[in-house]
């Protein structure tokens, strides 16, 4: 008998760890695998297809999700759906929110997937943000004696290492990547591509980004090149570039794409300055397009993708200089089939969510 799979988030925007339940919901789909995505409140950037597998706990997107009481209903709203579409042999819940909701929904064999830092999470609260941070903190609480996947062997150790849960056990996955679409889609037409040389960042402007350590460093790279930020708040970026002197460089800025790759493919290199990370889903995917990566250093998982020869691109976090440097040494770098495409096929990644429900 087929195993009926449910993956649950609390929204579809875009990022990184949407993508992954897409790209997860997908891949079973096409393997005939009884999979529903449960997603908490109708919030989309990415396209989805019209499918009777995908179902809103809230139809409306101006929910506000990280209220306590919004929480308390949409467990409620939770249990309802499932009574109505039937109950599942597992369930693989995604991101703070939704795992706190799931929890208090009690559902069996459940498994939380962890996307980043725990530990880097709660410490970007200052005392004086106490209620953000109780926030934030009873989300965490929840996972004790839970099943929990991380995304990344670091966040796996910090788990294990720490002493803020205590989960009943953890399994590392790596986020899965459909390679020959990335691929397929890196050959697309996007008539926003510069004309000149330029290097990408792809992201959120969130603090643990650290665009202002990229803008920093960008005045210290020596090649003669642009720099282009892809991200979905163009307004905070434009605040955040005007803040810093920018002196003969030029810098662009451009809104989220459903399709990113055309992009990746032809930047001379991709850079990520974050202060901590689940994974670093952007390098594999650049990677996967054949663009040279620089990263920093940071927990989590950059050191795991960018190995062999391609340490030499990490660099410390929050050093612009250092950064500059390995930006001037990546852009002339030609990518060689990195070993970490092997370990995030799409394929390889369903067999391993698929073992954990056996």
């Amino acid at each position: 008998m087929k195993k009926r799979i449910a993956i649950i988030i609390d929204t579809l925007n875009g990022g990184g760890a949407e993508k992954v339940c897409l790209s997860l919901f997908h891949g079973m789909l096409a393997k005939n695998i009884d999979v529903h995505m449960i997603v908490l409140k109708k919030k989309c950037d990415y396209d989805i297809p019209k499918s009777k597998n995908i179902h809103f706990v809230f139809d409306s997107a101006k929910v506000k999700l990280s209220n306590y009481f919004v929480q308390k209903s949409a467990t409620q709203k939770l249990q309802l759906l499932l009574n109505k579409i039937g109950y599942f042999d597992a369930y693989f819940s995604n991101l703070d929110i939704t795992h706190y909701v799931v929890a208090k929904a009690n559902l069996p064999n459940c498994f939380y997937v962890i996307h980043n830092s725990i530990e880097k999470t709660l410490a970007m609260f200052s005392p004086l943000k106490f209620i953000r941070a109780w926030d934030q903190r009873r989300t965490v609480d929840v996972l004790n004696g839970k099943r929990l996947i991380t995304v990344s062997n670091g966040i796996k150790n910090e788990v294990l290492t720490g002493n803020i849960i205590t989960p009943l056990d953890v399994t590392t996955i790596y986020n899965p990547f459909d390679l020959v679409d990335i691929e397929n889609s890196a050959n697309a037409l996007d008539s926003e591509i510069p004309e000149n040389d330029y290097v990408l960042f792809v992201g959120r402007i969130a603090k643990q980004k650290r665009v202002d350590i990229l803008i920093q460093a960008f005045q210290y790279v020596k090649a003669d090149i642009e720099l282009v930020l892809l991200t979905n708040n163009l307004k905070k970026l434009n605040k955040l570039i005007a803040s810093h002197n920018i002196n003969n460089k030029k810098i662009i800025g451009l809104s989220f794409k459903q399709n990113p790759y055309p992009l990746m493919k032809q930047a001379k290199a991709l850079v990520l300055s974050s202060d901590f990370e689940g994974l670093g889903m952007v390098l594999v995917e650049a990677l996967a397009c054949g663009t040279p990566v620089v990263s920093t250093d940071c927990e989590h998982g950059p050191n795991e993708i960018l190995q062999d020869d391609l340490a030499q691109f990490l660099c410390p976090v929050g050093q612009p200089k250092q950064l500059a440097e390995k930006i001037d040494l990546a852009i002339s770098y030609q990518v060689k089939s990195p070993n970490i495409l092997k370990e995030v096929s799409l394929n390889k990644v369903i067999e391993q969510y698929l073992e954990l429900c056996n």
